[in-house]
C-alpha cells in the first residue's frame, strides 16, 4: 500500500493541497482515494485496474485561471473507465461556462460522450457551443453528434454564425486505424445568398493526424458551383478548389467601408504543403461585373468588362500575371516574378503596360480617396534583382485630380512621369489644389552598391489639410537624400 496523506504547496500562486491512497496486490492496482484542490478547484477520483477496469472521477473547477493562467471560466466534469484494457468503455459527461483564451470567448460548452471500442455496443459523442466569439467570427451555436454503433455510425453538424449557416450530415465506421465514411448531406447558406447545396455524398476518411475529404461539390437554385477537396498527413496537406459562374456578390455581406463586387467569377486554385515547402498554383477569370463604393453619399465605381489573375508559388519563385479590361476600354496588363527565396539571383521581372483614359473608378478601390480622375499610361520594364536592377520604358500619369475626405485634401491638375534607364528610375511631377497651390518633386533613384534616392521637392501655399479642426498649408523647398540606410533632408 502506498499512502500520500498531506500535499501541500502553491500552484500559479494558488494554494495546493490534496492526499491520495493506492493499493497494489500483485495482480491489480487500486486507487482508493484520490483528492487534489488547487485554490476553488477540486478533483476527485477512486477505482481500480485488474482484468477489469473500474474508475470514476470528478472535476468541478469554479475558477480555471488557477489551473492555466491565460484560460479563465468555470468547468465542472465527471466520467469514467471500465470494461477491459482492449476493449474500454469511457463515459464523459463536461459543461464549461464564461471561457476565455487568448481571443476567444465562450459562453457555454457542453460534451458529452459515451465510447466502447467494440464494435457491437452504440458510441454517442454530443458537443454544444453557444455564443462563440473570436475578433472575425461570432458563433451562435454549434451542434456536433455522432451516435451508433461502431460499424454502423450517424454523425451530424449544424452551425449559425454572423457568417453564415451549415449542416452536414454523414454516415461510417469505426476501421482499425480510424473512422472511415462519406458527407450524405450538406446545407450551406452564406449571408444575403440562396443556400448551396451538396451535390452528391463525398468519401470522408479519418485516421489519426491523416483526414481526406473527396472532391465534393456545392450548387445553389441557379448555375453558381464550387468544389473542394483536402487532404491531410504526416508531412503535409493538399488542397483543391474549382469555381463555377460564382457570383461576387457573395463577399459583399464580409467586406467593410462601403464596399460591395458584382459579376460572377471561375476558376481553380491548387494548394500543397510538403517537407519542400508550400506550393500554390491558381487561375480566377471574371466577366462583366465591378466594384462599387458609397463614400459619404456618393457611389464611386470602378466597371470592367473582363478580369482575370493568374499565380504561382513555389519553394523559390513567385509569378503572377493580371489582366483587366474596362467598361470604357481601357487596358491594364501586368506580369510580376519575384525569385523570393535568392533574391540575389537576377531573375526577378516586372512588366507594367496600361492605357486607362479614365481613372475615376480609384474612388471604389479606397475608403480614402473619391472624386478621383485622369489618364495612365504605362510600358514600364524592371528586371534584375534587388542588387543589380535594371529598368526601361515609363509610366505618366496625366489630368490628375483627386479628393481625401479624411483631410479634406482636394488636388487636380496633377501629372507624375516616370523614367527607367539602365540602372535608374527618374520622376517628376506636380500637384495644384483649389486655390492655385502647388507641389512638385523632381528626384532619381538608383543602385550604386547601396540604394540611392535624391529629390527636390519644391511648392507654395498647398493646401494640405482643410477640416474643421485645422486648415494647413505648406511651401516646402526641401532637398531629400538616402544613401543605404542613412538619410538627409535640408531645407
Amino acid at each position: 500500500d502506498a499512502r500520500l496523506r498531506a500535499l501541500q504547496g502553491h500552484l500559479n500562486g494558488h494554494p495546493l493541497k490534496g492526499h491520495a491512497e493506492l493499493t497494489y496486490t500483485g495482480a491489480a492496482l487500486g486507487l482508493k482515494s484520490l483528492d487534489v484542490a488547487v485554490g476553488p478547484n477540486r478533483m476527485q477520483a477512486e477505482g481500480h485496474w485488474d482484468k477489469k477496469l473500474d474508475l470514476d472521477w470528478k472535476l468541478d473547477a469554479p475558477r480555471l485561471a488557477a489551473l492555466y493562467p491565460q484560460l479563465s471560466g468555470t468547468l465542472k466534469a465527471q466520467g469514467s473507465v471500465s470494461g477491459s484494457f482492449q476493449t474500454p468503455h469511457f463515459i464523459v459527461r463536461a459543461e464549461a461556462e464564461k471561457l476565455h483564451w487568448r481571443s476567444l470567448d465562450a459562453g457555454r460548452v457542453r460534451f458529452h460522450g459515451n465510447l466502447n471500442l467494440t464494435s457491437a455496443d452504440k458510441a454517442s459523442f454530443m458537443l454544444q457551443l453557444e455564443n462563440l466569439e473570436s475578433p472575425s467570427l461570432a458563433i451562435t451555436r454549434l451542434d456536433a453528434n455522432l451516435s451508433g454503433p461502431a460499424n454502423d455510425q450517424r454523425i451530424s453538424l449544424a452551425m449559425l454564425s454572423n457568417k453564415g449557416d451549415l449542416q452536414l450530415e454523414g454516415k461510417g465506421h469505426v476501421t482499425g486505424d480510424g473512422w472511415t465514411g462519406q458527407l450524405v448531406s450538406g446545407k450551406l447558406r452564406p449571408l444575403d445568398h440562396a443556400p448551396f447545396t451538396l451535390q452528391s455524398p463525398a468519401k470522408l476518411d479519418l485516421a489519426g493526424r491523416k483526414i481526406q475529404i473527396a472532391r465534393n461539390c456545392w450548387h445553389d437554385a441557379g448555375h453558381s458551383e464550387f468544389c473542394t477537396a483536402l487532404q491531410t498527413g504526416t508531412s503535409g496537406w493538399k488542397t483543391r478548389i474549382e469555381l463555377q459562374s460564382l457570383p461576387l456578390a457573395l463577399a459583399n455581406p464580409y467586406l467593410q467601408n462601403g464596399l460591395a463586387m458584382q459579376g460572377s467569377i471561375n476558376g481553380k486554385i491548387l494548394a500543397e504543403r510538403s517537407r519542400q515547402g508550400l506550393e500554390v498554383a491558381g487561375e480566377l477569370h471574371a466577366g462583366a461585373g465591378g466594384l462599387r463604393r458609397n463614400l459619404g453619399g456618393t457611389p464611386q465605381r470602378l466597371e470592367f468588362a473582363e478580369a482575370g489573375i493568374e499565380a504561382r508559388l513555389d519553394p523559390a519563385l513567385a509569378v503572377a500575371r493580371l489582366g483587366l479590361v474596362l467598361k470604357d476600354g481601357g487596358l491594364l496588363d501586368a506580369s510580376l516574378t519575384v525569385p523570393w527565396r535568392d533574391h540575389a539571383k537576377p531573375t526577378g521581372h516586372l512588366r507594367l503596360k496600361a492605357s486607362l483614359p479614365d481613372l475615376s473608378g480609384l474612388g471604389a478601390l479606397s475608403p480614402y480617396v473619391s472624386h478621383a480622375g485622369g489618364r495612365l499610361f504605362a510600358d514600364l520594364d524592371v528586371s534584375g534583382s534587388l542588387q543589380s536592377p535594371r529598368f526601361g520604358g515609363r509610366l505618366e500619369l496625366t489630368q490628375l485630380r483627386a479628393h481625401l475626405p479624411r483631410f479634406g485634401t482636394r488636388f487636380e491638375e496633377g501629372n507624375l512621369k516616370i523614367q527607367g534607364k539602365g540602372n535608374a528610375l527618374k520622376l517628376e511631377g506636380e500637384i495644384h489644389d483649389e486655390s492655385k497651390g502647388w507641389l512638385a518633386i523632381d528626384g532619381v533613384l538608383k543602385y550604386e552598391n547601396a540604394w540611392r534616392f535624391n529629390a527636390h521637392v519644391g511648392g507654395k501655399d498647398f493646401r494640405i489639410a482643410n477640416i474643421p479642426e485645422a486648415s494647413l498649408s505648406v511651401s516646402p523647398d526641401l532637398t531629400v537624400s538616402v544613401d543605404g540606410r542613412a538619410i538627409s533632408l535640408n531645407g
